[in-house]
């Protein structure tokens, strides 16, 4: 236990995979909420609604990409860009493995709330296979899932022509972990 910090901001330990202190032994998610709390939201949302007026399909077509797991971020990105910004997002769903009750009740809310959903499930003995190894080898067995949920949205937004992607957050920044490119933070 001696090993363990403890952020002096929020509490987060040491033990979370990924966290990095700075020299005032503060975690990097603090840091990151710190950069956020600097931001002007009133020209950045300007600033979004440019962007979605520049992407705005006029004909009814698609004009932005949801990748979806049925979560509340990304339901939440979806809902707001369809009712308040006023987009037609396409909904693009990899399955994981062991689909949750919860994960398909909202994916029948909002489809229900008049949304296009692409839900795509691989071969399942494939992926309990890759599953396995990558769990053996990597000690992660969801290596393959985490393939599939980056790939197939480009994949469909190339298929389809669709030149506008929306992730919900990235999660090494909000909450701690390891930056791989320095502005892979950027906000």
């Amino acid at each position: 236990m001696e090993n363990i910090k403890i952020c002096k901001s929020c509490l987060m330990p040491s033990s979370r995979p990924r966290v990095i202190f700075n020299e005032d032994g503060i975690c990097n998610a603090c840091l990151y909420i710190t950069k956020k709390n600097e931001i002007d939201w009133s020209s950045r949302e300007k600033e979004f609604q440019e962007l979605c007026d520049r992407y705005r399909s006029r004909d009814g077509q698609y004009d932005c990409i949801v990748p979806w797991s049925g979560g509340k971020d990304s339901s939440s990105i979806a809902h707001k860009l369809k009712f308040v910004y006023k987009m037609n997002p396409l909904l693009v769903t990899f399955s994981p493995l062991l689909p949750s009750d919860i994960g398909r009740y909202n994916r029948e809310l909002l489809i229900d709330k008049g949304f296009d959903n692409i839900f795509f499930r691989p071969n399942q003995n494939v992926s309990r296979y890759l599953s396995k190894r990558f769990f053996l080898e990597r000690g992660n067995p969801k290596v393959h899932w985490d393939a599939g949920i980056n790939a197939l949205p480009l994949k469909v937004a190339t298929e389809k022509n669709i030149k506008l992607i929306f992730y919900a957050e990235h999660g090494e920044s909000e909450y701690g972990g390891k930056i791989i490119k320095e502005n892979s933070d950027k906000i």
